[in-house]
């Protein structure tokens, strides 16, 4: 049995709703990107951190997760930006944070 990719679109509408298919066309615009400093990983990134949205970085301990989003807080500052560090692990070092350029 060949269906029409209208007859498909159709049905998965009706299965799952309106919002299961987006067409490119409908999008919603993707959020600036803030550099962070790093050219890899803003590549990887695709331009930097979304603006405006939440950030979780999540890694092993002593896998330098906390050295990563320090360095990019200060790169930020440097810019003449602003952000906000959430730490939910307790554990902040106002000197390391220094020594990172914060």
């Amino acid at each position: 049995m060949v269906l029409s990719i209208e007859h498909a679109i159709a049905e998965i509408h009706k299965r799952w709703g309106q919002r299961a298919i987006v067409t490119a066309g409908n999008l919603p615009p993707q959020p600036d990107r803030l550099p962070t400093g790093l050219d890899g990983l803003d590549y990887l990134l695709d331009g930097g951190i979304p603006r405006g949205q939440f950030t979780h970085f999540v890694g092993r301990p002593t896998s330098g997760t906390t050295t990563l989003v320090l360095r990019i807080i200060a790169f930020r500052h440097q810019q003449g930006g602003q952000s906000v560090y959430l730490d939910l692990e307790q554990n902040f070092n106002g000197d390391y944070a220094h020594r990172c350029g914060i």
